[in-house]
């Protein structure tokens, strides 16, 4: 059976694609980042509360993306022959009425699941939530948000940097603290990645759509050197982090993502040397990246917080 007779997917797959599940590191990696910074303040922690912290966040992030989805499709940046969007609405297997419904449903519960962690914390917390379910919506925003000019790099690195680590942080009872939004630098430095690759990618039809990323405010090749300068400051930030003791020294086990980080460059500077799509393409596997690489900086802060460091 070609991709052309398959049948359009339906039930549990239609939704598993439409919410860009691939991508939910993105935000699982700086909630459960929060939740060790909060672990580290050697705070009495209500930790029943995590699974309300990581669903609310995800749920965020489903709304981003089943907003922006929809908002690209309406403005022309989502159309047949480009590699945007998870494809559902273009092919016609999903309406973009549908999306924003689910967009705003998953927008509505995670406000839900807030209002209780508020009414505990008080306004800090009300304040980060309030910027994140601000930032979800306002990236695409009908067709008129933030990502449309060039803003999509530094909002979604600090909304999905230090707002969700202060966020969970603050959530599970931690005090405030410029601890969580320092431990944050580094997996901001790759949720911005992510977005630098699939904005590196998506040059040409993004130029067509007569939008503005800073991908195309820089250039192909300048965007390929934003793309490897956020990869290089991942590891630059973890080293000043343990330098000056915000993080324990075994925070550097992220080095052994090291050759992942190599593939992921050789990849994207061949994809543009030689005008190589395929090379070029390295959405998904820089959200891998960021999954192992925060993975290794978080089992590596734990078990320095274990050895005593």
């Amino acid at each position: 059976m070609t991709a052309e007779t398959q049948p359009a997917p339906t039930g549990l797959k239609l939704w598993i694609i439409a919410v860009r599940a691939y991508a939910y590191p993105a935000s699982v990696v700086p909630l459960l980042l929060g939740a060790v910074t909060a672990w580290l303040s050697g705070a009495t922690l209500q930790w029943y509360l995590l699974p309300a912290v990581l669903v609310g966040g995800v749920l965020l992030h489903t709304a981003t993306n089943l907003l922006n989805d929809r908002d690209d499709f309406m403005r022309g940046v989502d159309r047949p022959g480009t590699k945007g969007g998870n494809g559902l609405l273009v092919s016609g297997a999903m309406a973009p009425e549908r999306a924003r419904r689910g967009g705003y449903v998953c927008l509505a519960i995670a406000g839900l699941l807030a209002v209780p962690l508020i009414v505990l914390r008080g306004w800090p917390l009300a304040a980060v939530i309030a910027a994140g379910a601000l930032g979800a919506w306002g990236y695409t925003a009908g067709g008129r948000g933030y990502k449309y000019v060039a803003l999509g790099d530094p909002l979604v690195g600090i909304l999905m940097g230090p707002l969700m680590v202060l966020g969970a942080h603050l959530a599970l009872g931690a005090p405030l603290s410029g601890v969580p939004v320092l431990a944050s630098l580094p997996v901001a430095c790759l949720v911005i990645a992510i977005l630098a690759a699939n904005n590196l990618r998506d040059i040409q039809d993004d130029s067509a759509a007569k939008i503005k990323t800073l991908a195309i405010v820089l250039g192909q090749r300048g965007a390929l050197a934003w793309y490897l300068f956020l990869l290089g400051a991942a590891y630059l930030s973890v080293v000043g982090l343990v330098v000056f003791h915000v993080l324990p020294w075994p925070g550097l086990a992220v080095v052994l993502s090291l050759p992942l980080a190599l593939r992921l460059a050789r990849s994207s500077i061949r994809g543009v040397v030689q005008s190589d799509p395929v090379a070029l393409d390295v959405v998904v596997p820089t959200a891998q990246f960021h999954l192992a690489f925060g993975l290794l900086m978080i089992v590596g802060i734990v078990a320095g917080k274990l050895l005593g460091q």
